[in-house]
C-alpha cells in the first residue's frame, strides 16, 4: 500500500509539493497499484510454471 514504503510516500509527497499539485490519495493509488500487481502475479506465475515444466 501506500503507506508501506517509503519510497511510495516520497513519490505521494513529491506529486503533492509539485507546482501542478497533483491528487494523490490511497483510492487513485489502489487504481494502479493493485492492477500492476494482479498483473506481474499473474506474469510471474506463468514464468516460474513454465521452468517447472522445464525442469521436469
Amino acid at each position: 500500500t501506500l503507506f508501506r514504503s517509503v519510497a511510495n510516500l516520497i513519490v505521494a509527497q513529491k506529486a503533492l509539493t509539485s507546482s501542478l499539485q497533483h491528487k494523490f490519495d490511497f483510492w487513485t493509488y489502489l487504481k494502479f497499484g493493485f492492477l500492476t500487481t494482479i498483473l506481474l502475479s499473474l506474469v510471474g506465475t506463468l514464468i516460474i510454471y513454465g521452468l517447472l515444466r522445464v525442469i521436469h
